[in-house]
């Protein structure tokens, strides 16, 4: 199961092409802010022929943007879900957070990379094997 996150500001920007081989299990996350949920014409073309849910965040102000981007981020890899950010300006994702998602510029990215982990999610994995090997 994957959760992409993109601000709605910035998915008008954005190329879905491939967005298609997404599942019914995924879902994308759209941030907006209050009173700004109209969708492009192209965007809702965009989604109707994707088969992953498409769920609205909405948020108070546009300062807010980042932070809540921060806080879904953080809410989906405790709950240990595949988390994927498209945003053109990955330096406003908090350095500790990027360690444990995906963060791509364009959509085409994510259906690029089905399966693949990040190597610092594997490396965490490794470590909490070795504790558990150590305690027994």
């Amino acid at each position: 199961m994957k959760y992409v996150i993109l601000l709605l500001s910035e998915a008008t920007k954005l190329d879905f092409a491939g967005a298609d081989k997404l599942t019914k299990s995924d879902h994308i996350v759209l941030v907006h802010v209050k009173g700004n949920k109209a969708i492009p014409a192209s965007l809702t073309e965009t989604f109707e022929g994707i088969k992953a849910t498409v769920d609205y965040f909405e948020i108070a102000k546009t300062a807010d943007n980042w932070l809540t981007v921060s806080y879904l981020i953080g809410y989906h890899v405790a709950s240990k879900h595949d988390v994927y950010v498209v945003t053109k300006d990955k330096t406003k994702i908090p350095t500790k957070l990027a360690s444990n998602i995906h963060v791509y510029t364009g959509f085409k990215s994510i259906t690029a990379s089905t399966s693949s982990k990040s190597s610092t999610t594997k490396k965490s994995s490794t470590k909490s094997i070795a504790k558990k090997t150590s305690i027994t």
